[in-house]
């Protein structure tokens, strides 16, 4: 196992253009608007990974040659609101183990603690990477308290939307070429965009997240829309939910547990 500490100062902070470009983006492929728009998406500090403090850590995220990289999970806690424009410090840690890669990132401001952000990846071979089916959403999940929503299909352009804002290189989000080099049909829907659109969904119940953890189980090819099912499993103050992201051949893509409460 091999750890290494990082950190940076961002002095503009989130750039409040990209904050509104991304929560009209979310809101427009799931076609939901929440009432509360001045609310900074939760997704929202994957955009500060294109700081170029941050340069070295998104190196380290980058594969060997013929290998691909798998976004396994994600997960992001908010302690406060994120408000753009402000000076920001990112502190990090990043953890080896083989093939393995988790970046721990904690955000700060001069009144304290903002919110934490981790990822986890792995390398594998085009083989491995072809191998990913997903699970089958299977009817008894289906229950009676599940609300669902659609999405608008994920053309490549509001993808590409999303890869300018999050400063995301990786070529398999982008041509269909490099994705089939490394396993995939084509070229895929970025794995952070469908947790944000969980947490809009999550948002046209009612529920305003403060921590949610996403697990990837499948690719999205781009130009596929998904259905997004939202089981709130708690009500009130800490209100708990679980959102199934399912592609259009009932495969769950993603899993995302989130919370009103974060503890953090």
């Amino acid at each position: 196992m091999v750890e290494a500490e990082f950190a940076t100062v961002v002095s503009k902070g989130l750039e409040a253009q990209d904050v509104d470009d991304l929560r009209d983006l979310l809101a427009a492929v799931l076609r939901f608007n929440s009432e509360e728009g001045d609310t900074t998406p939760l997704i929202a500090p994957a955009m500060l990974l294109g700081a170029s403090g941050l340069d070295p850590v998104r190196r380290r995220m980058v594969p060997p040659p013929g290998m691909a990289v798998l976004h396994e999970s994600q997960v992001f806690r908010r302690a406060r609101c994120l408000t753009p424009s402000r000076p920001l410090t990112i502190r990090g840690t990043e953890e080896e183990r083989g093939a393995a890669r988790s970046f721990a990132f904690t955000l700060e401001d001069e009144q304290g603690g903002l919110g934490q952000m981790e990822t986890r990846l792995r390398f594998v071979t085009p083989d491995v990477m072809a191998s990913l089916k997903g699970a089958a959403f299977r009817q008894e999940m289906n229950t009676p308290d599940m609300v669902w929503r659609k999405t608008a299909p994920i053309s490549c352009d509001r993808v590409e939307r999303y890869l300018t804002l999050s400063h995301d290189p990786n070529p398999i989000h982008r041509d269909d070429v490099a994705a089939q080099a490394v396993g995939l049909a084509q070229a895929v829907v970025p794995g952070m965009l469908i947790a944000g659109l969980c947490e809009v969904a999550l948002k046209s119940v009612g529920i305003d997240a403060e921590e949610m953890r996403t697990r990837y189980l499948a690719p999205l090819p781009i130009g596929a829309a998904l259905r997004l099912g939202v089981q709130i499993k708690e009500q009130g103050p800490k209100a708990r939910a679980r959102i199934f992201a399912i592609d259009t051949q009932d495969r769950i893509v993603a899993i995302s547990d989130a919370t009103r409460d974060s503890g953090y």
